[in-house]
């Protein structure tokens, strides 16, 4: 079997690759055969053939639908005929404006949802409700959602980002074909910052290299940058900088990576293989045009923030003259050559036996050349920021203290009783995916507490 051979599943025709086109023209037959339908039925029967639409053509479309990632474009080919038949059931021309036909009831339109629309409907409704109901899928969901994210290689939720730009770096998924087509919606899926995983810097000054390139590059340049990104496995400037702060290694410059430098990921990153010599070249003409041609930070990077998520393991560390390399729990050492030497060592080790004083212990940045290890720099790792906590929030009380004051305003009107402070404190906050979905510049729709499996919707202003 290959790879765009689609099977038939529960009601839906799914190929591994995510073609849809075996599962076009299965609804293109399911047209024909309700266009036949129609032809049979009374010509003054309207109401009949409009049910006909609402109730079994559409459901029969929108059902398999819901599993792909189809465009507008896409279902253009079943959008066009399936407008005639509507506007012959409403007794209207066929060259009717199909701006009015999809316009809504509250504007003078007909309020009648394009393919398309309905589709990003049922995406979002499945989405919503998977999140916030399934644990096995929500799981799946956000692996997904952490993997795009690795991808766009920046610290801003992917779904904040503008699709035009980010989504040719990603690879197409089910998530990322809703967040493009919610966007050209206008419609923005808005999450707690703690609901899916994010990249956040280690170190003070840190950026990541992604989002300095899109201040440099677009279209095809940016894509080839971020596969170099992606090669190497590094997401922050400090995962390719000396641990001083002051340069980008010489190993990232020229595409070598963890390997030349001692260093490892604690991440799983999508496998690439060999990339052309022309990226390459962009990728050093990159670093000059952010660092000069000396590779010098503009910004020295400061020190290490407490707590911080390391994505990139430091190995390498210098105890007065002994370099030491982590192995998980335990270290081992190597000698220096000559003995007196403070930057050239064997690479041959031996386990090291003393007491470790991680008050002198300093990380190392090292590389290999000529059957020797070699020291480039070296920082001390009590160079330490403490970061900045967050409010703790365990109550409703303490979510609607963090409001700002017209939204504080507008909720007291609305369930003033339930948030005084002697009832929402004692009334436990889980944290739960939170949605925004912004379809008006002036009105916001959030979710109130669920029922049923599902929320009702409370229309505050924003």
């Amino acid at each position: 079997m290959e790879a765009n051979d689609a099977q038939r599943t529960l009601g839906a025709f799914i190929a591994p690759d995510g073609s849809f086109i075996r599962q076009l023209d299965v609804l293109h037959e399911k047209l024909d055969g309700w266009k036949r339908c129609l032809r049979n039925m009374h010509s003054g029967n309207l109401r009949a053939k409009w049910l006909s639409y609402r109730n079994v053509f559409l459901r029969k479309i929108m059902y398999p639908l819901i599993g792909h990632t189809l465009g507008d474009a896409d279902l253009q080919s079943l959008q066009k005929p399936v407008d005639v038949e509507i506007l012959h059931i409403m007794g209207l021309n066929e060259h009717f404006p199909r701006v009015v036909l999809r316009g809504p009831l509250l504007y003078g339109g007909l309020g009648c949802t394009s393919l398309h629309g309905q589709h990003i409907i049922d995406k979002l409704v499945l989405f919503v409700h998977h999140i916030r109901e399934n644990k096995r899928i929500a799981e799946v969901f956000y692996t997904s959602m952490s993997l795009t994210q690795l991808e766009c290689g920046v610290s801003t939720p992917f779904i904040d980002l503008d699709p035009v730009i980010w989504f040719p770096l990603v690879t197409p998924t089910w998530i990322t074909c809703l967040w493009r087509d919610c966007k050209a919606a206008n419609i923005d899926i808005k999450m707690h910052t703690d609901c899916f995983w994010t990249p956040t810097a280690t170190r003070k000054n840190d950026l990541t290299i992604m989002s300095v390139a899109n201040t440099m590059y677009r279209g095809t340049q940016l894509v080839q940058l971020n596969q170099c990104r992606l090669f190497l496995q590094v997401t922050y400037l400090s995962d390719i900088a000396s641990v001083d702060g002051t340069r980008i290694l010489l190993s990232y410059y020229n595409g070598r990576g963890h390997s030349d430098t001692g260093r490892n990921t604690r991440l799983t990153w999508p496998p690439m293989g060999d990339l052309p010599q022309q990226y390459w070249a962009l990728w050093q003409e990159f670093l000059e045009r952010w660092c000069g041609s000396s590779l010098r930070i503009p910004t020295r990077l400061g020190g290490w923030f407490q707590g911080a998520e390391v994505l990139t393991r430091l190995c390498f560390f210098m105890l007065d003259r002994r370099l030491l390399l982590q192995n998980n729990d335990t270290y081992l050492e190597f000698s220096p050559s000559p003995p007196r030497s403070r930057t050239r060592y064997l690479t041959t080790p031996r386990p090291f036996t003393d007491v470790l004083d991680l008050s002198r212990l300093r990380a190392a940045d090292i590389t290999f050349k000529n059957d020797s290890i070699y020291v480039i720099s070296t920082h001390s790792i009590q160079d330490i920021i403490n970061s900045r906590q967050e409010p703790t929030t365990t109550t409703i009380f303490d979510l609607y203290t963090q409001l700002p004051s017209p939204s504080k305003d507008l909720l007291e009107k609305l369930i003033g009783p339930l948030l005084s402070h002697s009832n929402a404190s004692r009334i436990p906050y889980r944290m739960e995916p939170w949605w925004v979905l912004a379809t008006d510049p002036f009105v916001t729709m959030m979710p109130s507490p669920r029922m049923h499996g599902f929320s009702k919707l409370l229309m505050v202003a924003s």
